[in-house]
């Protein structure tokens, strides 16, 4: 299961967007629609700004293991569900 995972996060020199955080991003925009509410609303609920969440569901940043915790409570989902395997 590991080697998935690693083989998913590789990319060149590490850019992003990889596949890890396009996936994880997506996982975050579907939890997010399914509970019907903005960007915005989820920014303010996990204390990041709705450029910051925009950033994570493009797939173009990390979640730190701070945010998501935050995401994982505010989207009533467990962590695991974020990480893409």
């Amino acid at each position: 299961m590991l080697e998935k995972l690693f083989d998913r996060m590789s990319n060149p020199a590490g850019s992003v967007p990889n596949k890890f955080t396009f996936e994880l991003g997506r996982r975050v925009r579907e939890a997010r629609l399914l509970l019907g509410i903005s960007q915005s609303d989820l920014a303010n609920t996990v204390y990041r700004r709705q450029a910051t969440i925009s950033d994570i569901e493009n797939g173009k940043s990390e979640p730190t293991a701070s945010t998501l915790l935050y995401l994982s409570y505010a989207l009533r989902k467990p962590i695991g569900y974020f990480i893409p395997y």
